[in-house]
């Protein structure tokens, strides 16, 4: 959502009250639900143990059940269901427009967005109607289980590894100093280059070595179920390795690790949009960089020069 910001607003500020606000947000929750859960322990006599629920069946089956037993009943249903709602679609919004931005900046389709979330929009609505069904909750059991949990730790991971290593977290930092007039403390290098991909990595293990084959309820999945929910894992983080082996197989060099140095170098196109903007970007930048940036080849990294359709 960032790409809606102008150039020199405050986003370490906004990611520092984002983060906090997220935390909050979560203990928060955290309260609210096992207070709930508590409840419904002491009005049925079970332990907590038999009452929780995890995943949709917390929202779907002990919170209605809950709020059902609390007075005037109908109006915490309506607030609760409203909750949902608006937590539903405003998460949707995020998604529908990250993934929009990414195909309109990718194929520069910018004058065609209003078409491009309107597919998008009917493709999600298209695939989404299996899960509204009877066996619905079933499905989104399968897709919540093994879709969520490995593919985001390790786009994420994926993630902190190209802007901290990769990129470079003094870059980085430059690039923060040209928006906002002051870099990053080092606190916040830290936490890119060590803790929080080190925190990721650490959740990542702790979510394989405690997995279980997933269930919902007393219900036990068929094999080739489980094999549906690790295709969708699978297919979710795939292309990154696949797309990272096409671009070093297509791109042009001496071996193998010139190759992989010349791809760890932005593009051209990389950096601000305005011209003043990106003019004060590429001074910031190592000569090499600055070479790269603006389409000098570099002779000892590849070994024929490129087309001018790659500049």
């Amino acid at each position: 959502m960032a790409s809606y910001n102008k150039f020199n607003s405050n986003c370490q500020r906004d990611s520092a009250i984002i983060s906090i606000m997220n935390a909050a947000t979560s203990v928060f929750a955290g309260l609210v639900i096992f207070s709930v859960v508590g409840f419904m322990a002491h009005e049925t006599g079970e332990s907590i143990e038999r009452v929780v629920t995890q995943g949709p069946g917390l929202a779907f089956v002990v919170y209605p059940e809950a709020v059902t037993k609390l007075p005037a009943s109908p109006v915490w249903s309506v607030l609760f269901f409203t909750m949902l709602l608006t937590l539903g679609v405003g998460s949707m919004f995020v998604t529908i427009q990250s993934i929009a931005i990414c195909i309109t900046d990718e194929f520069n389709l910018t004058s065609r967005k209003t078409l491009v979330t309107a597919i998008i929009c009917v493709v999600e609505f298209l695939l989404g109607i299996p899960l509204i069904m009877q066996g619905g909750m079933y499905v989104l059991q399968v897709m919540d289980w093994y879709s969520i949990p490995f593919v985001v730790m390790i786009i994420t991971f994926t993630e902190c590894v190209a802007i901290a290593w990769i990129y470079g977290t003094n870059q980085f930092s430059k690039d923060i100093e040209l928006m906002i007039g002051s870099k990053p403390s080092i606190l916040w290098r830290i936490c890119w280059r060590f803790v929080t991909p080190g925190l990721v990595l650490f959740i990542f293990c702790f979510i394989v070595v405690t997995h279980v084959p997933v269930t919902y309820g007393s219900y036990t999945y068929p094999d080739w179920a489980i094999g549906v929910g690790w295709m969708l894992a699978v297919v979710s983080f795939v292309p990154i390795p696949l797309f990272a082996c096409y671009r070093i197989m297509t791109t042009v060099g001496k071996s193998l690790k010139e190759r992989i140095q010349y791809l760890t170098m932005p593009e051209p196109s990389w950096g601000p949009s305005l011209e003043k903007n990106r003019a004060l970007y590429i001074e910031t930048l190592s000569e090499k960089r600055k070479r790269h940036m603006l389409g000098h080849i570099d002779l000892d990294m590849v070994s024929t020069p490129l087309g001018n359709d790659k500049l």
